[in-house]
């Protein structure tokens, strides 16, 4: 079953900052992502507000980039995964470091029984899309 599509995009101008990206770690906190997943199809069916916020996680001892996603829902939050690595490490390195703000949108939630496939989108101020990036990275032509 898939839900948690309508897409609720915070506010503001945002663009996409990388691809669509699997929420890591969401099998270690099934409780909480069950919770979430249903406050999010109760939402849905009211067209209430409900998606996902990102929590810098620096004092993480087993990674200092990482970045903590919640799930938010009928007024709420649960702790339901991290950015992946490599990911939170570009956030970090990018954006992060100069004092530039970040979001996400929840993209899908994918539910087969007791297992939960989370997607999200990470955003960022215009200029900051992948392509605007490798395309600074690669300097003049």
């Amino acid at each position: 079953m898939k839900y948690g599509t309508a897409r609720h995009r915070p506010d503001g101008e945002w663009v996409q900052f990388e691809a669509l990206l699997k929420v890591a770690g969401v099998q270690y906190r099934k409780e909480n992502v069950r919770q979430w997943a249903e406050a999010v199809r109760n939402a849905e069916a009211a067209n209430a507000h409900y998606g996902v916020e990102l929590s810098r996680n620096r004092w993480n001892w087993f990674d200092p980039n990482a970045i903590k996603v919640l799930g938010v829902a009928s007024g709420q939050r649960w702790f339901i995964g991290y950015v992946p690595a490599p990911v939170a490490r570009d956030i970090t390195n990018e954006l992060y470091k100069q004092n530039l703000p970040v979001s996400a949108e929840l993209y899908s939630i994918y539910q087969s029984h007791d297992f939960y496939d989370v997607n999200i989108l990470i955003l960022a101020p215009p200029g900051q899309s992948r392509k605007a990036r490798d395309n600074r990275h690669a300097g003049p032509r």
